[in-house]
């Protein structure tokens, strides 16, 4: 059974750019979450609009950098995929689920709307969506719904006619448009739905000129636009295309004709003449997601990372202009080895906690850490040690003693050391972090929870950590001298086990003996570990020391 409330889905126009042609993705400024906390798709009254209508003449475009933020002509990056039969979507934990789309049109897709029937921005989001898989006819009786509740009666009319025009209810939705314009007059989305209706009957002459009137209302709608263009260079080839495209940026307040006047120099090689139109036209675009996302889009695909850094990086915020334009920029730091910036980009971003992010996150992440690695200090590394008593995940809590069980004073200690990594591929010893680095951390902290709750004994981790770099994983198995040090101990010649008492990660003794041993009682027992490469995967050797002696209690494999 699938939780509905969980998933979220997307889809790529047949029309529009893919994702990037490496195996992970980049992310997408448009996710279905039923269940937001951010509600996806169309914006509240007042704010930016929805472009209503797909282009009717697809424009070739490299598939590689993300370049468009509209809603229907937005480009989902990982997001969704639906074919005849089955629709792939995420879950809320990240990963991705198959389901058919049978279950999904009787099962999942009324309980969706059920759940969004009193939320405009969601129930629109969900109509529009539903009738790009394919199923206008399921949200029919939502989309009048829709235009009955929401306030911003522009886009429910819209949303209503791209349902109808779905369903080929052309007459309906004619009526539905021109009954908006009658009460509230013409709008240029309005009219470009009402332009796509006549197109479709075959009224090319009334298609064309509505389509223009709409231009001339608002000329910054991406697929009217790029319709209004495709058509003339039907007729007229390039150069019409140009002309249409400087036409209608001639108009009031127009700035995204520019935009693909400056994409048209690009693909003609003439850089210079779109650089010219993008500096001076950020100041105006960076009022505008979707504008910022196409600028970074565009100048990635042509290479131009360091101007897209230069004009973009200083202007971009990620709550005004979301992740596409955000993933856009931080590949470009990645590819321009800017480590500082593209580090906390990358944290911004994954602050979201966006499952169709992660792919590409990490993407970015696994391109950085090399990087940082030439960054490091080519002298002497302060090493300090870092003891976790108790499960980790209660030292992020205020007060979690009460559900932590109580040992006696004289239990016996078992302290848990970082285990090795045998299986590490790099001879560096510097290098951060492989995916295997965070076994020989996450083992011991498992083991020592499973000790703590499941036996008399008390139990402690024992990291050692890089000062300023991050911990540390040795591809050598420790020997009984190496874990002393590490718990911060020696072994003397009498063969008694002392401790230094300095177990914090700042390397100072304290007292309190939270996250530190206390100096006084050595554990008892000593547990090792070591990563090596199996015939299937990876193997674990555990070794269990006597502490006082350094005898060999016990070896699993």
């Amino acid at each position: 059974m699938i939780d509905t409330n969980s998933i979220q889905t997307g889809n790529i126009q047949n029309n529009q750019l893919a994702p990037h042609t490496s195996s992970q993705t980049a992310p997408s400024d448009r996710t279905r979450r039923y269940n937001p906390p951010q509600r996806p798709g169309l914006q509240a009254k007042g704010r930016s609009r929805p472009n209503m209508l797909n282009a009717r003449h697809a424009i070739a475009r490299d598939r590689r950098w993300q370049v468009n933020g509209s809603i229907l002509g937005v480009i989902f990056m990982g997001v969704m995929t639906m074919t005849t039969a089955t629709i792939q979507a995420y879950d809320e934990s990240g990963r991705l689920i198959q389901v058919q789309k049978n279950e999904w049109r009787d099962r999942m897709l009324p309980e969706l709307i059920d759940n969004a029937w009193n939320d405009p921005d969601a129930l629109c989001a969900l109509i529009l969506q539903t009738v790009d898989d394919g199923m206008a006819d399921d949200v029919l009786d939502a989309a009048r719904h829709l235009l009955e509740i929401d306030e911003n009666e522009e886009r429910a009319t819209c949303a209503l006619a791209i349902a109808l025009i779905a369903t080929h209810a052309l007459h309906e939705a004619e009526e539905s448009l021109r009954q908006f314009i009658s009460q509230n007059g013409a709008t240029g989305l309005i009219l470009t739905s009402l332009a796509k209706v006549h197109s479709l009957r075959g009224e090319d002459s009334a298609a064309l000129q509505t389509l223009r009137q709409a231009l001339a209302l608002d000329p910054n709608q991406d697929d009217g636009l790029v319709w209004y263009a495709s058509i003339n260079r039907e007729a007229r080839g390039d150069e019409g295309y140009l002309e249409a495209l400087r036409e209608i940026a001639d108009e009031p307040d127009a700035w995204r004709p520019h935009l693909w006047v400056a994409r048209h120099f690009l693909e003609k090689r003439e850089r210079d003449k779109a650089l010219t139109i993008y500096r001076e036209l950020i100041p105006r675009v960076a009022q505008h997601a979707d504008g910022l996302t196409m600028v970074s889009g565009d100048l990635g695909n042509h290479g131009l990372m360091e101007p897209m850094i230069t004009m973009l990086y200083p202007v971009y915020d990620l709550k005004r202009h979301g992740p596409v334009a955000g993933g856009n920029l931080l590949r470009a730091l990645v590819q321009t080895h800017r480590i500082e910036e593209g580090k906390r980009l990358l944290a911004e971003l994954q602050q979201l906690g966006r499952p169709d992010l992660t792919d590409f996150l990490a993407e970015m992440q696994a391109a950085i850490v090399p990087m940082t690695m030439q960054q490091l200090p080519s002298g002497p590394v302060e090493s300090v040690r870092v003891v976790i008593e108790g499960p980790i995940w209660s030292h992020g809590l205020d007060d979690a003693k009460w559900m932590l069980p109580v040992k006696e004073e004289n239990a016996k200690r078992i302290a848990f050391a970082a285990f090795t990594d045998g299986t590490r591929q790099s001879r560096n010893k510097r290098e951060l972090e492989q995916a295997s680095g965070r076994l020989t951390r996450s083992l011991p902290l498992l083991l020592a929870e499973a000790v703590l709750f499941d036996t008399n004994a008390k139990a402690t981790s024992i990291f050692p950590v890089a000062k300023g770099i991050g911990p540390v994983v040795s591809a050598k198995a420790y020997d009984f001298d190496a874990l002393l040090k590490m718990c911060g101990g020696k072994h003397t010649s009498d063969g008694e086990y002392t401790s230094d008492g300095k177990h914090t990660s700042d390397g100072k003794h304290t007292s309190d003996g939270k996250h530190t041993s206390d100096g006084k009682q050595p554990p008892d027992v000593l547990v090792s570990g070591h990563l090596s490469q199996g015939l299937f995967g990876r193997r674990v050797e555990v070794t269990l020391w006597n502490a006082q002696n350094g005898s060999v209690l016990r070896k699993i494999k």
